[in-house]
C-alpha cells in the first residue's frame, strides 16, 4: 500500500499458489502424523463427529461456504490431538492465505 495514493491489487501466481498449497499440505500432513501417534484415544470420537459433519455437505457444482466451515472444524481438531501448540498456531496462521488462494480461484471454499 502506497501511502496518500490507495491500495495495490493483488494478483497472485499460478505458481505462487501451487507453492503455496504444497507448503500447506506438507504443514498439514506433519499435524495429522503428530496426530495420529500424539492424539488422545477419546479425541478420535470428535474426528468421526467433525469428518461426519464435512461428508455429509452436498457438492452441488462447488464447494460451499459450510463446507469451508466444516473443514476448519475438521482439521482443528486434528490439530488440537497433534500435541503442537506452536507448529498448530503457525500453520492456522496460513488459513487465510488459503482462504484467499482459493476465493481468487473462484472456488467458493472459505470459512464462515
Amino acid at each position: 500500500m502506497t501511502p496518500q495514493v490507495g491500495c495495490n491489487i493483488v494478483t497472485p501466481s499460478a505458481r505462487e499458489i501451487l507453492d503455496f498449497f504444497e507448503l500447506f499440505a506438507v504443514s498439514e500432513g506433519l499435524l495429522a502424523r503428530f496426530a495420529a501417534t500424539r492424539g488422545a484415544a477419546d479425541a478420535l470420537s470428535q474426528l468421526r463427529a467433525a469428518e461426519e459433519r464435512l461428508s455429509a455437505v452436498p457438492y452441488v457444482g462447488k464447494l460451499s461456504h459450510t463446507y469451508g466451515t466444516y473443514a476448519r472444524r475438521f482439521h482443528g481438531v486434528i490439530h488440537q490431538m497433534s500435541g503442537a501448540p506452536e507448529l498448530r498456531v503457525r500453520v492456522e496462521s496460513l488459513w487465510g492465505l488459503g482462504d484467499f488462494y482459493l476465493n481468487t480461484a473462484k472456488s467458493g471454499v472459505r470459512a464462515e
